[in-house]
């Protein structure tokens, strides 16, 4: 009996405990029989991913020394998964690990916080580890090889207009290329090697440089010449809409002579010369009239329909 009751007085007499949270120390005195008492005893909670050392379970002696690594809440993105997870570790290499996931000798780690970068060995609450898987291949494939292209000044045509003299063939060549591949995406390559299967054929362009083209008896002087597709309209409500006052974007009375463009091409104002229609204003803009298209006005719809859809040459003189 004596000896049972030497044994409880031991058991319950006072311990002290050093304990250690995130490096913080604490001492904790207490007559609790294991590690995961003494905590409770101390106040200090313990959360379900926390690292103890050592074992909560182990039986406390008169004086210990206890560590609590709280865990960090962090991002795993691997091998086309997101998931949420937790580490006790300091460093990223540390905390892939724990989570067992394997990193190739080739594959990247990269550590972001709010999308940036921050440091690999020294994880912090909600940073994101990512797990760029990346592979270095040998490729072989067909690549073009695009035709040169030569320009050639001619004065027999329009300033401003080109005509292909000689068309050009592309060649055709066998490229061996060092591919980096991350995540399954090409983001960059080497050439090693290229056998040459077909030569390209050179192409040969026309640069119109005449500032002058004759209609008729009357020669003409312009900055620059443009062929376009030509369309017609007359100023009634069946043409231009029921809202349509008779007059154009910039205010002026919309009749013959009155064409509307894309002032990206030519700016309204414009003085122009038409082929199959003669001098016009650029005075106005169409929803429908973008890049090289024009559309002129005629004061009937009958002459708007006899000029129906063309392809015109028009000469921008100022």
């Amino acid at each position: 009996m004596l000896l049972t009751l030497t044994i409880g007085s031991v058991a319950l007499a006072q311990k002290t405990v050093q304990v250690s949270v995130d490096g913080k120390a604490v001492v904790v005195h207490t007559r609790a029989r294991t590690v995961e008492a003494a905590l409770k005893a101390g106040g200090i909670a313990l959360g379900p991913h926390d690292r103890v050392d050592p074992d909560p379970a182990t039986k406390l002696p008169r004086r210990a020394t206890v560590a609590v690594t709280r865990a960090i809440p962090f991002t795993l993105k691997a091998d086309g998964k997101t998931v949420q997870a937790y580490t006790t570790r300091t460093t990223a290499a540390a905390a892939l690990a724990e989570a067992g996931l394997a990193v190739g000798p080739k594959d990247r780690v990269v550590v972001t916080k709010d999308k940036k970068t921050v440091k690999a060995d020294a994880l912090v609450p909600g940073v994101t580890v990512e797990v760029v898987r990346r592979a270095v291949n040998t490729v072989s494939e067909q690549r073009t090889l695009p035709a040169p292209v030569v320009y050639r000044d001619d004065e027999s045509l329009p300033l401003g207009i080109t005509q292909v003299a000689q068309d050009g063939r592309d060649g055709l060549a066998q490229v061996t290329l060092e591919v980096v591949v991350e995540n399954g995406r090409r983001v960059a390559s080497k050439e090693l090697s290229r056998q040459v299967i077909r030569e390209p054929e050179m192409k040969v362009v026309l640069k119109g440089t005449s500032g002058r083209v004759t209609r008729g008896d009357r020669e003409i002087s312009f900055k620059k010449a443009f062929q376009m597709v030509a369309t017609a309209y007359y100023p009634g409500p069946d043409s231009t809409g029921p809202y349509a006052n008779g007059y154009t974007s910039i205010g002026m009375k919309a009749t013959y002579g009155v064409v509307a463009v894309d002032p990206k091409v030519i700016p309204l104002r414009s003085l122009l010369y038409i082929d199959g229609y003669g001098y016009a204003i650029a005075g106005d803009v169409g929803s429908a009239i973008k890049g090289n298209k024009i559309d002129l006005c005629y004061d009937t719809k009958q002459e708007a329909l006899d000029w129906g859809k063309r392809t015109v040459m028009v000469f921008l003189i100022k």
